[in-house]
C-alpha cells in the first residue's frame, strides 16, 4: 500500500482563510512522519494539499484513496498551499511500514501515559475511516490512580477535551495546561466501537482528581 507519511485532517474555515483558499476544502497536513517520503519532499505541518496527480482534492479521505491507488516507487505530484503560496511538490511513495514510533508523555498526577496515534497503525486507519481529526492514545493507566478511578482504560483514545477536538499530543498538553483547579472538564473517549464521555471535577491537589460527576455512554461510533 502506497504511503507518504502524512497525517491529514479536514480543512477548517480558519485554515482556509489563512491559506487564502477560495473554498473550505483540501487535506490539511497535521503531522509528517520522520524520515518519510513526505518529509524528504519538504512537507510540513500546516500545508494544505489541493490536488493529487492533477485531480482536485476536496477531503482527506479522497486524498487517502487517491494515494492508496498509487504505485509504490512511482513519483506523484501534488499542488500544495504552503505559506500562502501554491507550489508543486513531487514525492515517491513507499510501502507502508507496519507502524512508526509515537511520541509519548506521562502525567504522574493523572496516572496515565498517553501517546500520539502511531502512523500506519490500525487505530490511525480506523480514525481516518471514521473521519475523526485525531486523538491521543492512553497507553498505560496506573493502578489506584485518578485515571483508574475515572474508569479510563489502556487503549482508550481521547478525542476531545471540553468539546474541543484533540488532534495531537501537543493540543492535549495545551488543554491540560489551561484547566483550572475546581473546574469541571469533559473528555470524549473512543473505546472499541463506542464513544464515552467522562466529566471530572479538578481539585487543588491534582488536575484530575477523579471526582466523577457523571459517566455516560454517548453513542455508537458508526
Amino acid at each position: 500500500k502506497a504511503w507518504l507519511g502524512l497525517d491529514v485532517i479536514d480543512v477548517t474555515p480558519d485554515v482556509a482563510a489563512r491559506a487564502s483558499l477560495y473554498r473550505v476544502e483540501g487535506a490539511y497536513v497535521k503531522s509528517v512522519a520522520p524520515g518519510s517520503p513526505a518529509q524528504k519532499a519538504d512537507f510540513a505541518p500546516g500545508d494544505v494539499i489541493l490536488s493529487f496527480n492533477g485531480r482536485k482534492i476536496r477531503t482527506p479521505k479522497q486524498f487517502q484513496n487517491d494515494l492508496s491507488g498509487s504505485e509504490v516507487g512511482s513519483e506523484v505530484y501534488m499542488c500544495v498551499a504552503k505559506d500562502n503560496h501554491r507550489v508543486t511538490v513531487y514525492a515517491v511513495p513507499e510501502e507502508r511500514p507496519p507502524y512508526l514510533p509515537a511520541v509519548t508523555k506521562t502525567f504522574p498526577l493523572v496516572g496515565i501515559k498517553v501517546s500520539e496515534i502511531a502512523f500506519g497503525s490500525e487505530r490511525a486507519e480506523r480514525l481516518q475511516e471514521l473521519g475523526r481529526p485525531g486523538g491521543v492514545l492512553v497507553e498505560k493507566v496506573i493502578p489506584n490512580s485518578p485515571a483508574e478511578k475515572a474508569e479510563l482504560e489502556e487503549g482508550d483514545i481521547i478525542m476531545s477535551f471540553e468539546s474541543r477536538p484533540v488532534r495531537s499530543l501537543r493540543e492535549f498538553l495545551s488543554d491540560l495546561a489551561g484547566a483550572q483547579p475546581g473546574q469541571t472538564v469533559s473528555m470524549c473517549l473512543m473505546r472499541a466501537a463506542y464513544r464515552k464521555t467522562i466529566y471530572v471535577a479538578l481539585t487543588q491537589n491534582s488536575r484530575f482528581s477523579a471526582i466523577i460527576l457523571h459517566r455516560q455512554l454517548c453513542s455508537f461510533v458508526r
